[in-house]
C-alpha cells in the first residue's frame, strides 16, 4: 500500500513526488479600543489596517418656547477605512489613535445647540479617517439637521498598495458595527451616531451619545 513518509529529502507522497520545503505564514491581529503606541517589528512584511472613527452626538430637542416643538438632529456615523501597507513604507514607531464619541446635548426651551462630533481614528501618519459630525439643534421651530457621516480620509501615497474608504449612510439606523441611537438612547457598537433629542414642552429631551471607534492592525510575517 502506498504511504506518505516524512524524512530526507522531505515529504514523499504516494505518487513518489517530494515536497522539500514549505512556506509558513504568520498573521498577528491587534485590536485597539484606546490609543496606544505601535512599533514596527524587524521581521514585518506588511500590515492591513482597519479604522472606524467615532460617531457624532445627537442634538437635544427644542422645547418650543421660541417657535415650536421640534426634534434635534441625530449624530453622523464615523467613517470606515481599510488600507494595506508594505513594511518598508511604514515609519516607526507609530501611534494608534482611536476615535472618541461625540456626546449628546441637552434639550432646551428655546434653542438646542449642535452636538460635538466624533473624532478621527488613525494609524500614525499612514492612514486616518474622520468621525461623524454632531447633530444640529432646531431654532425657531425649524427641524434639526442630522450630522454628516465621517469618511474623509488621509492615505500616504507611498505606504499603500490598495485601500478604500466607506461612509456609513447617516439616515440608516443599523450598520455592520452597531446600532444608531434612537431618541435619547445612545448608540451601541462602534462608530455609530447618537440619536436625536425629541421636542417636548417645556424642555426637549437630550440627544444620545455616539459610540467610539476602534482600530485593527493585522501584521503579516
Amino acid at each position: 500500500m502506498a504511504t506518505t513518509t516524512i524524512g530526507a529529502p522531505g515529504v514523499t507522497f504516494p505518487d513518489a513526488s517530494v515536497q522539500a520545503s514549505a512556506a509558513v505564514s504568520n498573521v498577528i491581529t491587534r485590536i485597539y479600543a484606546s490609543p496606544a503606541p505601535w512599533s514596527k517589528p524587524a521581521s514585518l512584511k506588511a500590515v492591513r489596517v482597519t479604522l472606524v472613527a467615532g460617531g457624532g452626538g445627537g442634538a437635544g430637542g427644542n422645547g418650543g418656547n421660541n417657535g415650536g416643538v421640534t426634534n434635534g438632529g441625530s449624530g453622523g456615523n464615523g467613517g470606515i477605512l481599510t488600507g494595506y501597507a508594505q513594511a518598508p513604507a511604514i515609519p516607526g514607531p507609530n501611534t494608534v489613535t482611536v476615535g472618541t464619541n461625540g456626546t449628546g446635548t441637552a434639550g432646551a426651551n428655546s434653542f438646542a445647540s449642535t452636538a460635538p462630533s466624533g473624532t478621527a481614528s488613525s494609524f500614525g501618519s499612514v492612514f486616518s479617517v474622520t468621525g461623524g459630525a454632531g447633530g444640529a439643534g432646531a431654532p425657531q421651530g425649524a427641524p434639526g439637521t442630522n450630522g454628516a457621516s465621517g469618511g474623509s480620509n488621509t492615505i500616504t501615497s507611498t505606504a499603500t498598495s490598495s485601500s478604500f474608504a466607506l461612509t456609513s449612510p447617516s439616515g440608516t439606523p443599523v450598520q455592520a458595527f452597531g446600532v444608531r441611537g434612537s431618541g435619547s438612547t445612545p448608540a451601541t457598537g462602534y462608530g455609530m451616531g447618537g440619536g436625536n433629542g425629541i421636542g417636548a414642552t417645556p424642555t426637549g429631551s437630550p440627544g444620545g451619545n455616539g459610540s467610539s471607534g476602534y482600530v485593527i492592525v493585522e501584521e503579516f510575517y
